[in-house]
């Protein structure tokens, strides 16, 4: 993997974006490795639909054990209103 300048591990909250296939899935399973983390892949339909169509399954989530961190990778996929949820619980905690 190619070093890469940042990171987020020193910050409570933050949102990676980039071009498709530059590894960013990737850097985040490395650096997140061994930790207390929810790990939400958006590119499984289970998933997805879960997130989608029960507006309180990730709350429930959450409440059911505590996270030092929560990954959802491929949330651009989202509509405004799952996005919005989620931005609010990230800013909750």
């Amino acid at each position: 993997m190619i070093h890469r300048l940042c990171n987020p591990l020193k910050s409570p909250s933050f949102f990676l974006f980039g071009a498709r296939g530059t590894g960013k899935s990737t850097l985040l399973k490395s650096l997140f490795t061994n930790k207390n983390v929810l790990y939400l892949d958006l590119l499984d339909g289970e998933i997805f639909d879960r997130l989608l169509l029960n507006n309180r399954w990730l709350e429930r989530q959450l409440e059911q054990q505590k996270y030092d961190w929560v990954i959802i990778d491929e949330i651009e996929i989202c509509s405004k209103d799952v996005f919005g949820k989620v931005k609010r619980l990230a800013l909750q905690s």
